[in-house]
């Protein structure tokens, strides 16, 4: 009886181990990667009303203490891949989704560091939603108009 429990460990150990998270699409260098993008990053206020195609929605969320805004990223009228960073609205939104974004004041930079308006982390499985990290560089503060 002993012995069958070992064995069942080692097999529930082998599925968690990183060779069959690699084989289910995650890369431990997606992390080094999508890190990497986030540093080139530069954060500024949207000066005037802007509509996106959703390319990529990171939702809001909470963990204890810790909360994070809505991280979009999508493809304006002039074809320029853009981060537009929300920290109110709670629906999900899909790829392909026509939004608008008005300008939104989230106080001094200091504030914004401290209340929590960076993106969280994420590493996506598919490499293309990665990349996406990668296509931006300027990431705006705003607020979505809900329809």
């Amino acid at each position: 009886m002993i012995r069958n429990r070992v064995i069942l460990l080692i097999f529930l150990a082998s599925l968690l181990s990183c060779n069959t998270i690699r084989k289910i699409g995650f890369k431990p260098e997606d992390t080094d990667f999508v890190k990497n993008c986030r540093e080139d990053w530069t954060y500024s206020d949207l000066k005037d009303t802007i509509s996106i195609r959703l390319l990529l929605h990171d939702k809001k969320g909470r963990y204890d203490l810790v909360s994070w805004p809505n991280l979009f990223i999508g493809i304006t009228n002039q074809n320029d891949t853009i981060g537009l960073i929300d920290n109110f609205t709670t629906i999900e939104y899909k790829v392909n989704s026509k939004l608008t974004f008005v300008p939104y004041d989230y106080g001094t930079e200091i504030e914004k560091a401290l209340g929590g308006y960076a993106p969280v982390f994420t590493v996506h499985r598919k490499d293309k939603e990665n990349r996406l990290y990668c296509s931006i560089k300027s990431l705006y503060y705003c607020k979505l108009i809900d329809k």
